[in-house]
């Protein structure tokens, strides 16, 4: 079994948002987009290679400037998050919103904002209203990506929008959909699934394998 370590016990991280010369690392064996921090280049240069190991480094991405007016300009990443639904073969459900958090980690307290579906708008919470830039064009490379891995009946997927375009972060099974769940309300429930969708779409994979073999 592989012994799992917090960042702050292989490196030190910055406490800041936004640091000059940084990158951006999670940790290798975590899940939901715990642990995340950004970390001085030279620090990581410095640092013993089996300690590195541990880690997953990415460039740090910087929020579109209609989100930056919006939450100040050292906000940490705010992401639209998509889930995507295929329980059956006809049915392409899709639902999207906000997450926006005080640091970089996907962490209960972060609150999140349904985005409607048609404008692209995000009602918050003392009323203001944010477009989010490129929505539709992530609802549909979201449900391109969904159709090409058709075998998983549930995905998660994460985009931050920057002032060059939206970019694809990745795609979670463990997708923190009951995290979210309660804070979205009531314009999320249609979209929670039961052991009926599950047999569904047990039963539908069951019967293309007949069909193939």
């Amino acid at each position: 079994m592989t012994k799992r370590f917090k960042i702050s016990e292989l490196l030190k991280p910055s406490q800041s948002r936004v640091i000059p010369n940084s990158i951006f690392v999670k940790n290798r064996y975590s899940g939901w987009g715990e642990d995340c921090k950004l970390l001085q280049r030279d620090e990581v240069k410095q640092s013993k290679p089996i300690l590195l190991k541990h880690l997953v480094f990415e460039e740090p991405l910087q929020n579109h400037s209609t989100i930056r007016r919006m939450f100040g300009s050292n906000h940490s990443l705010v992401t639209v998050r998509v889930w995507t639904q295929r329980w059956k073969c006809e049915e392409r459900g899709i639902y999207s919103c906000i997450l926006v958090g005080d640091n970089l980690s996907n962490e209960p307290e972060n609150k999140a904002y349904e985005i409607d579906s048609k404008t692209g708008v995000v009602v918050l919470k003392n009323g203001a209203e944010l477009l989010i830039p490129w929505h539709k064009n992530i609802l549909l490379a979201t449900q391109h990506f969904h159709d090409k891995t058709s075998e998983f009946p549930f995905i998660g997927w994460d985009w931050a929008v920057t002032d060059k375009g939206p970019v694809f972060i990745e795609g979670n099974l463990e997708a923190s959909f009951d995290r979210y769940f309660s804070k979205l309300g009531s314009s999320i429930r249609h979209f929670a699934y039961n052991l009926e969708d599950v047999a569904d779409f047990i039963d539908e994979k069951a019967l293309m394998h007949k069909r193939f073999r």
